[in-house]
C-alpha cells in the first residue's frame, strides 16, 4: 500500500504544535512524558480550573519574555483575553490572541529536553499508512532505508547536494529528512534529527519540512527551510517514498556520460535501478562500488539520475521521444555529453 501523503499532511497539520495521537513526548530525562498523566497531576494541584486546556509546544521563554535559542516548553493553554501571548517568530492562527499558559515541561538544560522528532515521524507516516513505531532516528532511518517503496537519493551528504536534490522535485510530501551532525573534533557523524518534507513554499522560494522538538511546520515557528541549518559539520539523508510506477525495460540501457573530462557508463535497468562503471577503473564491473549504484525516474520528456553516496545528480532533457540525440544533460549542474552503446 502506498503512502498516503494527503493523511500525512492532515497529521503534521494538526499535530506539529501538539504532543502526538498516543498523548506522548519523548525526553531525555524521564524517557517517556505522558500528556494526559501530567494533565491530571495539575488538575490534582488546582492549576487547570475549568475545562478548554489544550496541550501544546511552544517556544520557551526566559524570565524577561525573550525567546530561548532551541528550548521549548510542553504547556496547557486555554483561551483569555487577559492573559498572555505566545511568544514566537512565526504563529499559526490558532496560536494568536492572549492565553492563559500552564507548563507541564520544560527544557531544563543541554542535554535533558524533549527528543520527540522520530515519535513524531513514526505517528505522522503511520497516519498515512505506513506504519513504524521508533523513538530513535538511526533506527527510523534504518527502517525506512530497507523498505522496497523508498529510495534514498541522498545519503548524508552534503548542503549544497542536497539542495540539488531538492530542486529535482522529485522528493514530496511526507518524504523523509534526516539530519547528521559531525562533531568538528573528532570528525564522527550520527544522525540527531528527523523531519518530513512539506513541499516548495512558491512565496519565499524555499522547500519545507515538518518536525517536532523543535516544533516546526513549513514557515511556522521558525520560518526554517528543510535544512534548517547551513554550518558546515551537518548531512543529510534524503529518502523518497517511490508511490510512482518503476520504469520496465526490455534490457538495460547503456549511455556514456562525459563531464568535465571524466567518462562513466550509466547501465539503466528496469524497475528505476542504475548502475555506473568508469573509465579510470575498466577492472570494475558495473556497481561494485558502493557509489555507482543509484536510482533513475522518468518526469515527461526529462530523466533524473541521482547516486545517493557520492549525492551527485545527472539530468537528461530529451526534446522527443525519439530523438536522443538532441538530449541536454548536467551533472551536478556541469554540462555534460552522451551517446548511447550498443550492448
Amino acid at each position: 500500500m502506498p503512502l498516503n501523503r494527503a493523511a500525512v499532511v492532515k497529521y503534521a497539520e494538526e499535530h506539529w504544535f501538539t504532543p502526538c495521537d498516543d498523548h506522548i513526548l519523548l525526553s531525555y530525562i524521564k524517557g517517556q512524558v505522558n500528556v494526559e498523566t501530567e494533565r491530571n497531576r495539575l488538575k490534582a494541584q488546582g492549576k487547570l480550573p475549568g475545562s478548554g486546556w489544550k496541550a501544546v509546544i511552544i517556544p520557551d521563554i526566559d524570565n524577561q519574555n525573550r525567546l530561548v535559542d532551541g528550548k521549548e516548553r510542553g504547556c496547557f493553554i486555554r483561551s483569555n483575553p487577559l492573559g498572555e501571548e505566545i511568544i514566537a517568530p512565526a504563529k499559526p492562527s490558532e496560536l494568536q490572541g492572549k492565553f492563559d499558559i500552564v507548563p507541564f515541561y520544560r527544557m531544563p538544560g543541554e542535554h535533558d529536553g524533549l527528543v520527540d522528532c522520530a515519535h513524531y515521524v513514526s505517528r505522522c507516516l503511520t497516519a498515512g499508512g505506513v506504519k513504524i513505531n521508533q523513538p530513535g532516528v538511526g533506527e527510523l532511518v534504518h527502517e525506512i532505508r530497507k523498505r522496497p517503496d523508498t529510495r534514498t537519493l541522498g545519503l548524508e551528504v552534503k548542503l549544497a547536494q542536497g539542495q540539488r536534490i531538492m530542486s529535482t522535485g522529485i522528493m514530496k510530501n511526507g518524504d523523509l529528512i534526516a539530519y547528521v551532525h559531525e562533531d568538528p573534533k573528532t570528525h564522527k557523524r550520527g544522525y540527531s534529527h528527523s523531519a518530513l518534507y512539506m513541499g516548495f513554499d512558491a512565496k519565499h522560494k524555499v522547500h519545507r519540512m515538518t518536525c517536532h522538538t523543535v516544533a516546526r511546520f513549513r514557515e511556522f515557528f521558525q520560518n526554517d527551510s528543510w535544512n534548517i541549518t547551513d554550518e558546515p559539520d551537518w548531512r543529510f539523508t534524503l529518502v523518497h517514498f517511490s508511490d510512482e510506477p518503476h520504469p520496465t525495460l526490455p534490457k538495460p540501457i547503456r549511455m556514456e556520460v562525459t563531464v568535465s573530462g571524466t567518462t562513466e557508463t550509466y547501465e539503466f535497468r528496469s524497475n528505476g535501478i542504475v548502475v555506473r562503471s568508469r573509465a579510470a577503473l575498466p577492472h570494475l564491473a558495473f556497481g561494485s562500488r558502493p557509489d555507482d549504484n543509484g536510482y533513475w525516474f522518468s518526469r515527461g520528456l526529462g530523466v533524473f539520475v541521482f547516486w545517493p553516496k557520492s549525492g551527485q545528480v545527472a539530468r537528461f532533457g530529451f526534446t522527443s521521444v525519439n530523438d536522443i540525440h538532441g538530449a541536454q544533460a548536467t551533472v551536478d549542474g556541469h554540462n555534460a555529453t552522451f551517446r548511447e552503446l550498443s550492448n
